[in-house]
């Protein structure tokens, strides 16, 4: 009885809204019946509003999990495992051991005046020159340059036996470390911009995976003696080798920011949209129809079009084109405070970091003793795996940023300066194992407010121009600071008499800090003060 009575209801529902002029024939004269109806077209009327309201959200969903599987297999796949492979280093621990080792019998002022410095002079020198040749060859080259100067690098390590053929090798990790600006830019070209976060962070987690499991590999097999430092050489080395096969099936990416930008490109709407009887799309609609195809034919539709709208230019007029581009978003960027006041902690702090750990390795051998184990790769594991946690929950944690960030500047810089102050006359080496992890957090943690707060002030497409010239800046720094204190010629200092500069370095730039705030302050007191007191001498108004 009651399933008759509810296929009843049903099929007078579906008549009434298939044909509303048919509902006083269709509809029964039982009272009771009739409330039936009444109610079951109340739920009806609620209830499809809220599905109209859950479609768009469903579509976004599954447009989302279109471009994330896209992404996965064609992009974020091999560009996390080149990330994985690249930082799989585990020779990078005892790298110090091992040149003042018996394998390759260099002093400590060969390897500390003779031998690091290329590296900081190979890096500088390179910078720019790899930020123009990564545009202009649209990433997957450059990436596959930096896998191979890894491999020559630590090619020459292992093989070679005198200081020149080691200065030759820190040339080319200078190469190494400065074609990174491609591997960390592809993600601009290659995903969809409201999908970076998310891509980003994965290829994030790649590069802490492999840095974790080099620091892992390469205590475990040296505590447990089963390869020696020269061996880990191989192992790196295979690394290295391995990420030249991957970054090959990387897709190659059809626009860069500069060289190959889209300009003035209007994409050809959805045929949707003209079946559906509409007017021709402004942009919001033409950009919504176009969003509506996968990432790879957006992709190809776009250099379709661009070849159709903009003819071949001569090189001549690409090259001012960038040049002119990358001038007008330098003077926006920079002309805003805010970038610039983080830009300036980013260079300093971040000159001061590089020289930290190129020579960090130096003052623990001095630090143990004779016969004491090196614990290095616990060094490495560990404050990559806390320093992961820690920047993820400081980039979990929004936060306004505008009115604190000098104090915020000044407290992290002074920390930093005492933690490095504290292990230059330090002799426990454990002790200094701990200050470094806690330089090392201190520094991410804030790099990861100063790359946010810059990002978020910036106009789209110039973040790796900003960043690569905050970074080129840093390595300015660090060659004047190689140079002065460490390199012949200059101060030449003593392990530890470096790094007291280094953490008055660290100190003097909290100071600068700690100025930026107090002398506003002070001239906001006193122009307050002087109104006040002026106001005080001027006669009543009867």
């Amino acid at each position: 009885m009651g399933g008759g009575r509810a296929a009843k209801v049903r099929s007078v529902c579906v008549l009434s809204m298939s044909d509303p002029n048919n509902v006083s024939t269709a509809m029964p004269q039982d009272p009771s019946l009739l409330r039936d109806i009444s109610s079951n077209q109340e739920e009806q009327r609620q209830t499809t509003p809220l599905i109209r309201a859950l479609l768009p959200k469903i579509s976004s969903r599954k447009r989302q999990l279109e471009v994330i599987m896209t992404v996965s297999w064609s992009v974020l796949v091999p560009l996390c495992s080149f990330g994985f492979l690249k930082e799989f280093r585990p020779s990078e621990s005892f790298v110090t051991q091992y040149l003042i080792g018996p394998e390759k019998n260099f002093t400590k002022a060969q390897v500390n005046q003779d031998i690091y410095p290329v590296g900081t002079y190979s890096n500088l020198s390179l910078l720019v020159l790899v930020f123009l040749l990564t545009d202009w060859a649209r990433y997957k080259p450059v990436i596959i340059l930096e896998g191979l100067a890894g491999v020559v690098t630590y090619s020459l390590i292992i093989w070679g036996k005198d200081v020149p053929t080691i200065q030759v090798a820190e040339f080319f990790y200078g190469l190494f470390m400065a074609t990174e600006v491609a591997y960390l830019t592809y993600i601009y070209a290659k995903c969809d911009k409201k999908d970076f976060q998310k891509v980003s962070g994965s290829v994030r987690s790649g590069i802490l995976l492999g840095r974790f499991a080099s620091g892992v590999t390469s205590q475990l097999t040296i505590s447990l003696h089963f390869l020696t430092y020269h061996q880990l050489n191989y192992l790196t080395l295979a690394g290295v080798s391995l990420s030249v096969i991957v970054a090959a099936f990387l897709p190659s990416a059809s626009r860069s920011i500069y060289f190959h930008r889209e300009s003035s490109l209007q994409p050809e709407y959805n045929g949707a949209c003209e079946d559906s009887g509409m007017s021709p799309p402004n942009n919001d609609q033409s950009l919504n129809c176009f969003m509506d195809l996968p990432l790879e034919g957006q992709e190809s539709q776009a250099v379709q079009e661009s070849s159709i709208l903009s003819p071949k230019k001569p090189c001549r007029r690409i090259l001012s084109d960038a040049l002119q581009a990358m001038i007008d978003d330098f003077l926006s960027a920079y002309g805003n405070a805010h970038i610039l006041k983080w830009s300036l902690w980013w260079a300093s702090a971040t000159c001061g970091y590089l020289q930290v750990t190129s020579y960090i390795q130096m003052l623990w051998q001095v630090t143990a003793t004779q016969d004491q184990q090196l614990y290095n790769g616990v060094v490495d594991a560990a404050y990559t795996l806390i320093g992961a946690i820690a920047t993820w929950f400081v980039g979990q944690h929004k936060m306004n940023l505008t009115r604190y960030s000098c104090p915020i500047l000044t407290v992290c810089c002074l920390l930093q300066g005492t933690v490095l102050l504290i292990s230059a006359g330090m002799v426990h080496l454990w002790v200094q194992y701990v200050l470094y992890i806690i330089f090392k957090i201190l520094y991410h943690s804030t790099m990861v407010l100063a790359s946010s707060e810059v990002a978020v002030s910036l106009k789209a497409d110039s973040h790796a121009l900003i960043f690569g010239f905050n970074m080129f800046i840093a390595l300015c720094l660090q060659s004047i600071f190689t140079l002065a204190v460490a390199a012949k010629g200059g101060l030449e200092l003593e392990i530890r008499s470096q790094f007291f500069v280094y953490g008055s370095y660290f100190v003097v730039l909290s100071v600068g800090f700690m100025l930026s705030i107090a002398i506003p302050a002070a001239c906001n007191f006193f122009n307050c003060g002087t109104f006040a007191h002026k106001e005080n001498k001027q006669p009543g108004i009867a």
